[in-house]
């Protein structure tokens, strides 16, 4: 399956990567732990990630970056809000 089906499958709301994050815009941010996670051996070790934080400071950004990274290693996932906007 091509990444752009199996972004849509994850019913992801936008594609998001670490390419384009800007990761000084807010400094609150654990960037070597995210960093971390983003090279993705938590999910060969099929751990879970629960982005957790106050609105406006990445977490779906990243939530969903890391998502991209499952989706390349063929993982399989779904993307679910809590519903509040």
């Amino acid at each position: 399956m091509s990444g752009q089906l199996r972004v849509r499958a994850a019913r992801f709301p936008q594609a998001d990567s670490f390419d384009a994050f800007d990761f000084n815009a807010e400094p609150s941010l654990a960037t070597a732990l995210i960093l971390e996670l983003a090279r993705d051996a938590w999910i060969a070790k099929r751990q879970n990630c629960i982005a957790l934080g106050t609105s406006g400071t990445g977490n779906t950004y990243i939530g969903l970056a890391l998502g991209l990274v499952a989706l390349d290693l063929n993982s399989l996932l779904g993307c679910a809000r809590n519903g509040r906007t």
